[in-house]
């Protein structure tokens, strides 16, 4: 991948985790401060579908690092052993040290604090895990797992995407109620669909395909139409049609800028490159700036409070990132 795509992907990340930083501190505002307002419930609910984002993306640049390997791919093993390193070892240490807090002093919890050790350990779904975006990384730990399928053989993956393609879809229409907060949910997630999207842009890229730019103009208004409506009236006709809807966008975002002459803003970039830092400890960050802030009760305060939440945020994830993920990973790739 060269630098500018690499660019325009890293600055996409950035912009996604700062989405999700904005949801989860609008979230707290509006639950421990006096402040109501329908445009910010309308951005705290926008910025939830960043996760949605990640996983288009995460779905794009997998299915576009294999094409410049396919010649020569690495095994399998390999492949996970490196996705594995790269998700599981930044985000030991901030589960670890959120459940043995939240156990020793649950009233900082928002909500029910039953954790599951073996979660906050493992990244399998068995139970309440203590960082509470980890169900997003146990999502996308299954995507690598049915992914390196492709590194054995493309035509086994595309097998492989029917099959649970369809399984997803009898799921999802015949059994929801029934299996829902189960293993078998997980397994047959819509989620999933996201991962597969970011798989057909990629494809759709890699062939020399392009959209015409009044296709394209019509359905990203349509889309984006669509979803403010959703939001912003919180009617939701058909469940996961929202995250539908943001996922295409998502992809058709990724194709018109993938191209880009355009050099990204820097702070993109910066945001971009410890974005998964970003992801992994902004939760406790703006936690704990909202709930000992005095009364946060203008709209003026929300904003200026935003912006510390995401200036604090980007300062401990910058020092976390040079931790765990550039450090901690080279050594543990080192002993492997």
């Amino acid at each position: 991948m060269t630098n500018d795509k690499l660019h325009v992907l890293q600055s996409f990340r950035g912009i996604a985790a700062s989405m999700v930083v904005v949801h989860h501190a609008l979230n707290a505002m509006l639950y421990y401060h006096p402040i109501r307002s329908n445009f910010l419930l309308f951005l705290c609910h926008l910025g939830k579908y960043g996760v949605d984002f990640f996983f288009v993306l995460s779905g794009f640049i997998l299915t576009y690092a294999y094409s410049q390997k396919k010649q020569n791919p690495m095994p399998w093993h390999r492949f996970i052993t490196a996705r594995f390193i790269r998700v599981y070892i930044p985000f030991l240490p901030i589960s670890l040290a959120l459940y043995f807090f939240y156990t020793y002093y649950p009233q900082f919890s928002n909500g029910s604090r039953d954790l599951s050790l073996w979660t906050s350990l493992t990244l399998f779904p068995a139970g309440k895990p203590s960082l509470s975006v980890a169900w997003t990384l146990s999502h996308e730990m299954l995507f690598y797992l049915l992914f390196s399928i492709m590194y054995i053989g493309e035509k086994y993956w595309k097998i492989l995407c029917a099959i649970w393609v369809i399984g997803i879809g009898i799921v999802y229409v015949a059994f929801y109620e029934s299996t829902k907060n189960t293993f078998f949910s997980f397994l047959f997630s819509p989620y999933t669909i996201e991962f597969l999207v970011g798989y057909g842009a990629a494809k759709f890229y890699l062939q020399g395909k392009s959209i015409a730019k009044e296709i394209y103009l019509v359905l990203l208004v349509l889309f984006f139409s669509l979803v403010v409506y959703f939001l912003w009236n919180h009617w939701y006709p058909i469940r996961f049609l929202t995250n539908f809807l943001v996922a295409l966008m998502s992809a058709m975002l990724i194709l018109k800028y993938i191209n880009s002459k355009r050099s990204p803003y820097r702070i993109f970039l910066f945001s971009g490159t410890i974005s998964y830092s970003i992801y992994l400890i902004h939760n406790p960050i703006q936690i704990f700036i909202i709930r000992f802030f005095p009364e946060i009760n203008s709209m003026t305060l929300v904003f200026l409070v935003l912006l510390l939440i995401l200036f604090v945020v980007h300062l401990m994830a910058w020092v976390y990132f040079q931790i765990f993920e550039n450090k901690a990973t080279s050594m543990i790739k080192k002993w492997l």
